[in-house]
């Protein structure tokens, strides 16, 4: 959970190709933002603001767990309320660069890449690796 914030920022969340990726860059953007405003963001401000009383609720009465050795419970409950703070930052964060890059304030840092472009870099890749080896071969 506290990773999640950080994919987020990477853009390596998971989404949906099949529609995403036949899209416009500048579509693309567009449904990024729709998404971090109307479902990301609710929905991790949700989780924080129940998650952080329950939190509290646990530190406070000492809960522990009924399995044998009686861990006690808030430090997990406290680690999925940080995530999800994180998560709000993130994308908060999120949603003020996909205006800026629609405005045009600023490059895209994660520019779209099909995945047959990302086939031909790698098969690049490999054919430079070989003639390399092969040279290296012949010395």
């Amino acid at each position: 959970m506290l990773a999640a914030a950080y994919t987020l920022q990477q853009n390596e969340h998971v989404r949906i190709d099949i529609f995403y990726g036949s899209r416009t860059r500048r579509s693309q953007h567009w449904i990024d933002l729709f998404g971090h405003v109307f479902f990301t963001l609710p929905f991790v401000t949700l989780m924080a603001w129940m998650l952080v009383p329950y939190t509290f609720d646990a530190y406070r009465i000492g809960q522990i767990s009924t399995n044998a050795g009686g861990l006690i419970i808030w430090p997990a409950r406290a680690l999925l309320a940080a995530g999800f703070i994180l998560l709000i930052f993130q994308a908060v964060a999120e949603i003020i660069k996909k205006v800026a890059i629609i405005r045009g304030l600023i490059e895209d840092p994660h520019p779209f890449h099909s995945p047959q472009e990302h086939a031909d870099e790698e098969t690049g890749e490999l054919v430079a690796d070989l003639a390399a080896t092969k040279r290296e071969g012949r010395k």
